[in-house]
């Protein structure tokens, strides 16, 4: 069973395209229309708080050690980054890892890793 949605490019203003800006791989700027967010981050690359550019904050998040939201202030996809290289996915309510899926109500992968046993081979 397959569910169609179309949607229709014309009809999508400045509002919707959101941009992320990048810096070592850690997320430090969010740019959604006329709307600029700065992000502020851990030592590990974690976002923690958004603060928009009046310098008000409007999104703050603390992650348990398995990466599920602990605590939480503003919207809940407002950032959808969690550790260093997970992305969540709101449909799944999974967190995309480069490769796999990683469920933070576990604490594990649900998928395999690519490269099996094969991690230490230097010529991979």
């Amino acid at each position: 069973m397959h569910e169609w949605k179309t949607f229709d490019y014309r009809e999508t203003t400045d509002n919707d395209r959101i941009t992320w800006i990048f810096q070592d791989f850690i997320p430090v700027a969010k740019l959604q229309g006329d709307k600029s967010y700065s992000i502020i981050s851990d030592h590990i690359g974690t976002p923690l708080v958004a603060i928009d550019n009046e310098g008000v904050k409007v999104w703050e998040r603390e992650l348990d050690i398995y990466g599920k939201v602990r605590k939480l202030q503003g919207d809940k996809w407002f950032i959808p980054f969690l550790y260093q290289g997970q992305y969540y996915d709101v449909e799944t309510e999974l967190a995309y890892n480069r490769f796999r899926y990683y469920d933070c109500n576990t604490g594990s992968y649900i998928s395999q890793d690519p490269i099996r046993l094969a991690g230490g081979n230097p010529t991979l």
